[in-house]
């Protein structure tokens, strides 16, 4: 998980760093976004723009599970 410049997420870099395979990173930011759309919500914010793009998306593993495709899934799912 990164945060730099107003930006919250888990790349393919973060995983990296963490010795995982890239399309890894990608599902561990699933977790803290719903809980900052929780706390969004909690707080009266009224709007909160959640988007799910990378360079490595059209190199994601197929289907609901793999890569960046799949933790947008999750996300939406749990959201």
């Amino acid at each position: 998980m990164r945060a730099s410049s107003g930006h919250i997420g888990s790349t393919g870099c973060w995983a990296q760093h963490k010795r995982l395979a890239r399309g890894h990173g990608y599902g561990f930011g699933v977790e803290p976004g719903v809980r900052l759309l929780e706390f969004g919500r909690d707080i009266g914010v009224k709007e909160i723009s959640i988007y799910g793009f990378t360079r490595d998306n059209n190199q994601a593993a197929g289907g609901a599970e793999g890569g960046a495709f799949g933790a947008v899934h999750a996300f939406c799912k749990r959201a």
